[in-house]
């Protein structure tokens, strides 16, 4: 699946699985350019967020939940390269939340926060597996940037992650960081 636009708007809830071959690599691949629009000078005319998934919580509860596969964003976003999690509404019992079960995701290029996984307002993304890797931002691989967000971390990697601000891998400007 390759687009030049966002893979997936989700309001409600997704789950996403992939099969290992016979070498123990993922067979499927997901691929977004989904891109800032900028104008001839360079500047962003135009913010984009969640170049594979944008999990939108509204009325209520949204999940996505990953169980395998490779997410590659190869375009230029403003936060959350691949995931970006949104919660429209103030009711703390509706959280928008992704869990990262399986899988690889890589090559999130923003030019603010959130190189691959951006939580705003309240939501929650959940690490039990899995690999980011190779993702560029002006803060943090994974950001969590509201007052009820949290990232608890239980397993997998974040690596080659890089920067121009704070915290390569992660970045916490508000909210709740849990590693066990």
């Amino acid at each position: 699946l390759s687009s030049e636009s966002r893979i997936f708007k989700i309001y409600g809830s997704l789950d996403i699985c992939d099969h290992k071959d016979a070498e123990g690599n993922y067979q499927g691949k997901v691929t977004s350019a989904y891109s800032n629009t900028v104008d001839a000078e360079g500047n962003v005319t135009g913010k984009a967020f969640g170049g594979i998934a944008y999990l939108y919580n509204g009325s209520g509860s949204s999940q996505l939940n990953i169980y395998g596969g490779n997410y590659e964003h190869t375009g230029s976003l403003y936060s959350g390269g691949l995931i970006y999690i949104a919660n429209e509404s103030d009711e703390k019992e509706n959280v928008a939340t992704f869990t990262l079960y399986d899988g690889v995701l890589s090559g999130g290029n923003t030019v603010s926060t959130g190189g691959a996984v951006c939580i705003s307002n309240i939501g929650a993304f959940i690490m039990k597996g899995g690999k980011i890797t190779n993702c560029t931002s002006s803060g943090g691989a994974v950001v969590a940037g509201g007052e009820d967000v949290r990232f608890r971390m239980e397993g997998g990697v974040i690596e080659n992650c890089t920067s121009t601000g704070g915290g390569a891998a992660v970045y916490i400007s508000r909210g709740l960081f849990e590693m066990t």
